[in-house]
């Protein structure tokens, strides 16, 4: 872990947590997660939603075209900040995508029993919530950084702003005779992909608002790459390499609070098998009064 990504774990772990947050998953998602002992952590690409790796990069993108056509100054509101020329490229190559990373997330909710996720992630009948200390599970692991999602995209844009500014003071620190290859440019280059990378798992689509979503992010890509951990599932429609985030439950018996049985036909049976298998596990039925979608 780099002294940036450690700073901005600490930064963020000061974040105020849910009491509970929730993981929405199938029959085979719950048994793998408990059986490993362990969270499958998605890479980016292979996300539910489309957007995961665009969207921000579509409001990047504005910004960028406004900002060529205004002499390289980018307008906020009644911000404006005059950009280098250098600082416009690698916001262009960032833009266009060509110096995006990767990294693996798990997302969760606060919202308890909730239908929209049982549709979204709880397959017809087989739907399973995983209920998490919410301040727990932000520090189980301070390589994964926890995330509050942000919708406003408003608020979305102010915080771009602030990227662009941070990046284009950082370079333009840097003499000019080094910044083609010196090393300085090429670590602050690395940060501020870092940060940008956190922005675009922070940022969702206004749409998805109601699932009020938290994840944790890992940004260690070089460990994980070359770690033999890194596993592949199938869920029918595609493989998705997934990377495990080691729970430990049994060193840490308070982190899973509960489990919620899904809208099913059978929640009595479902609830049963389940205390049957973790015995002294709190296990509640769903109290929608649902049973098919």
């Amino acid at each position: 872990m780099t002294d940036k990504e450690s700073q901005t774990a600490d930064d963020l772990n000061e974040i105020e947590y849910p009491e509970t947050l929730y993981h929405y998953t199938s029959g085979p998602g719950l048994m793998g997660i408990l059986n490993e002992d362990a969270l499958w952590a998605t890479h980016l690409e292979y996300m539910n939603d489309s957007s995961e790796t665009t969207y921000v990069l579509g409001l990047l993108d504005k910004m960028v075209t406004t900002a060529l056509a205004d002499g390289n100054t980018i307008s906020l509101g009644k911000e404006q900040h005059e950009i280098s020329s250098e600082a416009s490229k690698v916001m262009r190559k960032v833009a266009q995508g060509s110096l995006s990373l990767g990294g693996y997330v798990v997302c969760f909710s606060s919202e308890d029993d909730d239908l929209a996720q049982w549709r979204g992630y709880g397959p017809v009948n087989s739907g399973y919530s995983l209920g998490f200390n919410g301040k727990k599970l932000g520090e189980l692991n301070k390589r994964w950084i926890p995330l509050r999602c942000l919708y406003i995209e408003a608020e979305q844009n102010q915080k771009l702003f602030d990227w662009i500014v941070t990046l284009d003071k950082s370079i333009s620190s840097i003499p000019r005779t080094a910044i083609r290859d010196d090393r300085l440019y090429r670590s602050k280059l690395a940060d501020a992909l870092t940060e940008f990378l956190l922005l675009s798992v922070e940022f969702k689509h206004p749409k998805f608002k109601d699932e009020e979503e938290w994840r944790l992010f890992c940004l260690d890509f070089n460990d994980l790459y070359q770690e033999p951990q890194i596993k592949i599932r199938s869920d029918g429609a595609m493989l998705r390499p997934y990377w495990p985030l080691r729970l430990a439950l049994g060193e840490n018996p308070d982190l899973l609070t509960s489990v919620t049985v899904g809208p099913t036909n059978h929640l009595d049976l479902g609830c049963k098998a389940l205390k049957l298998f973790r015995p002294g596990l709190e296990v509640r039925p769903s109290n929608i009064p649902f049973r098919g979608f």
